[in-house]
């Protein structure tokens, strides 16, 4: 190609000459031809796309013709902020009470605690010593016993066959705990106060 057919081919394919006359325009000219189609269908898409309505439109045709089906709701609830904030809330509670009866069972404590309202109360300069030390005799005397903490006093709860064991009345009266009338056993042991 000359010069002079370059600057035809490049006048041709910018829309500055009707081309037609030599190769170098007819072929400047169906280039031209291709990429304005070209960019035509492209300007055509860009328009259906940007339409918001058509692309919901087309998602329910799908869907009635079978091609899609609905999209699963999910766990969509829990991108609400509320939501997440309600399940981290019970997330800590949870983990809270496993600790807590993680180190009630370090503690030899089981959970179980019945109303103090008819409990005896001994007091001593350690109070889970002498708790454990009358649990301990208990025990050996043939009683379970639960143990607990509550309100800074340490507790043994047991329940009392009927009649009770004469080696359970011993330990009852050598800490000088009365027999209970309802077969409720409850010692609670508070520190001394100076």
């Amino acid at each position: 190609m000359s010069d002079d057919d370059d600057g035809a081919w490049l006048e041709t394919l910018a829309g500055k000459r009707a081309g037609g006359a030599s190769h170098a325009e007819r072929e400047a000219a169906e280039m031209r031809r291709a990429m304005l189609e070209r960019s035509t269908n492209e300007d055509e898409v860009a328009r259906r796309v940007a339409d918001p309505t058509r692309v919901g439109r087309l998602l329910d045709r799908a869907r009635r013709a079978g091609v899609t089906r609905r999209p699963s709701v999910g766990i969509a609830w829990l991108k609400s902020w509320p939501a997440v904030l309600a399940a981290a809330a019970v997330c800590v509670v949870a983990i809270g009470v496993g600790f807590q009866r993680s180190n009630n069972a370090d503690h030899g404590l089981d959970g179980t605690v019945r109303s103090a309202s008819h409990a005896v109360v001994l007091t001593a300069d350690d109070p889970r010593k002498l708790r454990d030390q009358i649990a301990d005799e208990l025990d050996a005397a043939g009683l379970p016993s639960h143990l607990y903490e509550s309100l800074g006093r340490a507790g043994i709860d047991a329940d009392l066959p009927d009649p009770a064991p004469d080696a359970v009345r011993a330990v009852l009266a050598r800490h000088g705990v009365p027999l209970p009338a309802d077969g409720v056993l409850r010692i609670e042991v508070a520190g001394n106060t100076p």
